[in-house]
């Protein structure tokens, strides 16, 4: 049957076949490192070849592939590994915590990839998309722990925000959660839990629960758990074999096909040197959807081609042009090389240069260096910023500051010079504001609540970093953040879009905050109380 005919086929049957009710057929990965067979993986499962039309377009020519098989896929494989750590576990119940979480990562498939959250005072990030079985054992074993406040609904939220983002990338995401169930810290709630379900069962991450030491709220997450299409377990040997045989029996994600590009044993023509992209639009027969992707074709085989087709004279012109480019190349860089070679004494000295050394020109006493300027900062041992930076220095400061805090706190390359220049506006606040024996944050909304500053930074906003999380939409992720030096509390605008309002004037540097203070960051208010040390 030709293409033509089994084209016209496919679109007199329409959307009549089985596969209608399907969603829309995509191509999730593409190989053609071994062209001229080509392997690609759809996100259809259950497809055979003889459901399937390949069409190659490139160089204005078209050829049907000549399909080889189909396979099932289940495609890479994404753990997201989410462990409590607080201490409301018992440390026996802990330790089987930690030893089940190795035994998980152990029995993974070879290709899968883990990332793994700790459960504590705020969801914390260990490791992401490692591969490495030992290093994640070994991070697994190092953690210890800490603090009694268990945000479990928050390490979650944040744990398939990731998954999400690996499931449109064509990868096959579960989340494993370990814990006493026991939460008492989160700023999402019960009902957001159920939020979560949704997010899971809509992306199809499926959620396994592993429940420790007294395992309490069962019922929330069981419903989390079989809704997202996972399971719910007893933290034993038992549970974790059972968790373990389900997602292995989960059904396939795909179909993986290989087929045999025709393209590339057509003439290709004498103009290889135009881009060689080919197009693959692959075909359901019986179903008026398709698929696209493109790929280019390897240089070695479009030139093979040429010289294959086209005859020895043509051949021959093409290799002697290629020469003499080539040639022309090597000239050029020849001459640059001596250009840069030529001793420095030829040139005229400029006014102001006395001597020259080894490593280049000295300057005289006469002649001093001009000190490299940033800000109200000198240094002397500086180089200029770039061009394409920012002019204001404290902006630079903080947009370090906020890409470290995202990074879990890795130290940042900015200048000496800004951080410096950051220093200063610190001193100028801390001079200007007042030292409280203790202070807290008043938000004004609808419900009235208070958050106390007991942190030495306190983050203000709507993300999943925010220490203080405010649900607005007018708010940035990382909106502000509330320094505590000397007892003295100074804010920052964190380059926020809506910026923060002090008594109703913008700030634009770090400012001090005094008792009885008015604040506003997006449509939300505040009010800062301050304990004086004197009370």
């Amino acid at each position: 049957m030709t293409f033509r005919l089994r084209l016209l086929l496919t679109l007199l049957l329409g959307g009549s076949g089985s596969l209608y009710a399907r969603p829309e057929l995509q191509v999730e990965h593409l190989d053609h490192s071994a062209h001229p067979v080509i392997e690609l993986r759809l996100n259809q499962p259950g497809l055979r070849t003889e459901d399937l039309i390949v069409l190659e377009t490139g160089a204005g020519k078209s050829a049907e592939g000549r399909l080889l098989s189909t396979l099932p896929a289940t495609g890479p494989l994404h753990v997201l590994l989410v462990l409590d750590a607080t201490l409301s576990l018992r440390p026996r119940a802990f330790a089987l915590l930690k030893k089940q979480a190795g035994e998980i990562v152990t029995g993974l498939p070879e290709a899968s990839t883990v990332s793994l959250y700790r459960i504590n005072g705020q969801p914390m990030v260990l490791l992401t998309r490692e591969k490495n079985r030992s290093l994640i054992t070994e991070k697994i074993q190092s953690i210890k722990q800490t603090g009694k406040r268990t945000r479990i609904y928050d390490s979650l939220y944040a744990a398939l925000s990731e998954g999400r983002n690996s499931v449109e990338s064509g990868t096959r995401v579960l989340a494993i959660l370990l814990t006493d169930g026991i939460d008492e810290g989160s700023y999402l709630t019960r009902d957001d839990c159920f939020e979560l379900i949704g997010i899971s069962s809509q992306k199809k991450i499926p959620v396994y629960v592993l429940l420790f030491d007294r395992g309490r709220d069962r019922a929330l997450y069981a419903r989390l758990a079989l809704k997202s299409g996972g399971l719910i377990e007893s933290g034993t040997v038992a549970g974790l074999k059972r968790i373990r045989t389900h997602w292995e029996t989960l059904p396939e994600s795909g179909t993986r096909v290989r087929y045999e590009s025709r393209l590339a044993l057509e003439k290709p023509g004498l103009n290889f040197f135009r881009d060689p992209t080919v197009k693959v639009q692959i075909s359901l027969i019986g179903d008026a959807r398709s698929a696209e992707r493109t790929y280019a074709l390897p240089t070695g085989k479009w030139i093979s081609g040429i010289m294959e087709k086209e005859n020895l004279g043509l051949t021959l012109l093409i290799a002697l042009g290629l020469c003499a480019l080539f040639l022309i190349v090597v000239f050029i860089v020849f001459m640059v090389v001596i250009a840069l070679r030529r001793p420095v004494s030829d040139a005229p000295q400029p006014e102001g240069i006395t001597e020259t050394s080894a490593s280049g020109p000295l300057l005289s006493e006469s002649a001093p260096a001009t000190p490299t300027v940033v800000g109200e900062a000198v240094n002397d041992d500086l180089s200029p910023l770039n061009e394409s930076a920012p002019i204001d220095p404290y902006q630079i400061y903080i947009e370090q500051e906020k890409s470290d805090l995202l990074r879990e706190g890795e130290p940042g390359p900015y200048r000496i010079s800004i951080k410096d220049y950051a220093y200063r506006m610190l001193q100028n606040a801390l001079r200007e504001g007042k030292a409280y024996r203790s202070a807290r944050l008043r938000y004004l909304g609808s419900k009235e609540r208070v958050y106390d500053l007991f942190l030495d930074s306190t983050v203000i906003g709507r993300g999943p970093l925010a220490n203080i999380h405010i649900q607005d939409r007018q708010m940035s992720d990382i909106h502000a953040r509330i320094r505590k030096v000397d007892n003295k509390f100074i804010i920052y605008d964190m380059l926020s879009t809506a910026g923060v309002f002090i008594n109703g004037k913008r700030i634009l540097r770090p400012r001090a905050l005094f008792d009885g203070d008015s604040l506003q960051m997006g449509s939300s208010r505040f009010e800062f109380e301050g304990r004086k040390i004197s009370e």
